[in-house]
């Protein structure tokens, strides 16, 4: 069997690249735009996190071990960058919110139809670590052993974090009369 590891594929081509800032950017985005609450911010972090990776150029066995990384890593930088903002403004109690014009940006790349318009309204009603849980499991395909290494909790704990999850999004979308597909 041929040996497909980043090394012997050619992962840090310039093609390769390329095509690794064209399928995550935007995931990455969104992601740390959660996290954050700031899309210029979350962009910034987001480039920082392929200019890192493209420098240390990390020993990748596959492309879900390239997708952990990038999330981990992004993640590790979204907290970074949090720390040091609180440490700028120790007035401020709280995240700051979406501005319209970023709430619109990200539900239109994201939301297609009304019913995920609604959906992307009740995940907003969740927490922050909850909806970091659900994106990554749902909108990146990530395994509960891959979320769990990215957000530094038990497999047992993201299991029970998206049982509750699906049970308070349901219970909103049927108050919204939209139909939930476990």
């Amino acid at each position: 069997m041929p040996d497909k590891s980043p090394e012997k594929i050619g992962l840090w081509s310039k093609e390769n690249i390329t095509k690794l800032v064209e399928t995550y950017r935007f995931p990455l985005l969104y992601f740390i735009t959660s996290i954050i609450g700031n899309l210029t911010d979350a962009e910034d972090v987001v480039e920082d996190t392929f200019a890192r990776m493209l420098f240390k150029k990390p020993r990748l066995k596959n492309e879900a071990a390239v997708k952990t990384y990038l999330f981990t890593s992004a993640k590790n930088s979204a907290m970074d960058y949090l720390r040091k903002t609180r440490r700028k403004r120790k007035q401020e109690s709280e995240l700051s919110h979406f501005t319209e014009k970023e709430i619109g940006f990200i539900e239109e790349k994201i939301c297609q139809t009304e019913t995920q318009r609604e959906l992307t309204a009740a995940l907003h009603t969740l927490s922050t670590e909850t909806r970091e849980i659900l994106y990554l499991q749902y909108f990146e395909s990530l395994t509960p052993r891959e979320i769990a290494k990215v957000t530094g909790r038990s497999i047992k704990q993201i299991y029970n974090i998206t049982a509750r999850a699906k049970k308070i999004l349901a219970e909103k979308l049927q108050k919204e009369d939209i139909t939930y597909e476990n």
